[in-house]
């Protein structure tokens, strides 16, 4: 595997985990001064929605424009902004239209990341090296779901907040670093804004008439709703069951993403043991039994935790 692989894939991991860090940290915040339930949804939501939305047309976008200058230019943004964001939270705490404004562009920031770096593992890594890489890349994601809560809650208690969000913006740094050092193949581009909208409206008609995509997309979102009611509530839940710490909320974080890389060794060993089409249900019995456990567990300690409305 080139050098270059691992240089640019340690600044990928150095970015996904400064995002979580600061995802924590801001979430964390956010249970301090809100008692409302939908502050922390709405978090979730203006980091994700992007993804969802922009990911399509980003990915048409990488496809036309120098991967690299796009990357340099997101993680540009993510930095200038993460500095921004800690000097005013040193000077005044951050009150919850801030934090929605930064976590939107962190999200827009994080849809233009994914499918450029996707695309540039395929020029990274050799052809016969493609599948280590990838499995190298999504190992290391998930080691960084374990790894950054826990860094979050450590800088949170030993730094405060302002200052674990600067320190959390080297992330960004480093990989801006690595991109900079790069210097990747020429890439064709087209300029033709007319081919673009056909580009983008093709890669739908193409997902929409291959049945095994659609039956993969639909399943994804089935177990992703259920992800994203279990990361939205997690923190009320902290907050509900102890006593709201940095600390325990940086450890039961970390267990979720724990429960990711169990969950992915498991399924090697499901796909040898188990006929591949009893997975899904299983793992559906598997969602239903993780609720029910959830909601017989939770002995509120905070009851005003428990009121969702709409954030003013």
């Amino acid at each position: 595997m080139p050098l270059f692989f691992y240089i640019l894939l340690s600044g990928h991991i150095a970015f996904v985990t400064s995002t979580i860090v600061i995802v924590t940290i801001l979430t964390w915040h956010t249970t301090q001064i809100s008692p409302s339930i939908s502050d922390i949804a709405l978090i979730q939501v203006t980091q994700s929605l992007p993804l969802a939305l922009l990911s399509i047309v980003f990915g048409t976008v990488a496809d036309r424009i120098s991967r690299r200058s796009l990357l340099i230019l997101s993680q540009s943004a993510c930095l200038v902004a993460t500095i921004i964001f800690a000097v005013l939270a040193s000077l005044h705490p951050p009150t919850i239209p801030l934090i929605l404004t930064y976590t939107a562009l962190l999200g827009v920031a994080t849809a233009l990341v994914y499918p450029c770096w996707q695309a540039t593992l395929g020029d990274l890594a050799p052809t016969p090296h493609l599948r280590s890489a990838v499995s190298l890349n999504i190992t290391a994601f998930n080691i960084s779901r374990v790894t950054a809560p826990l860094a979050a809650s450590m800088l949170i208690v030993l730094a405060g907040v302002p200052w674990a969000l600067g320190i959390s913006s080297l992330g960004f740094a480093i990989f801006l670093c690595g991109l900079f050092r790069w210097t990747p193949a020429a890439q064709r581009a087209n300029a033709s804004a007319h081919r673009f909208f056909y580009e983008v409206f093709d890669s739908v008609k193409y997902v929409r008439h291959r049945r095994e995509i659609v039956t993969a997309l639909f399943w994804t979102c089935v177990f992703a709703v259920h992800t994203s009611f279990a990361a939205t509530l997690l923190p009320a839940v902290i907050s509900l069951v102890t006593d709201g710490s940095a600390t325990s909320f940086g450890l039961v974080t970390a267990c979720f993403g724990l429960g990711a890389i169990i969950a992915g060794l498991a399924s090697l060993l499901w796909q040898q043991a188990v006929n591949r089409h009893l997975v899904i249900p299983l793992s559906l019995v598997g969602l239903c039994c993780h609720g029910v456990m959830l909601a017989s567990g939770v002995a509120p300690k905070r009851p005003d935790m428990l009121r969702f409305e709409i954030a003013s």
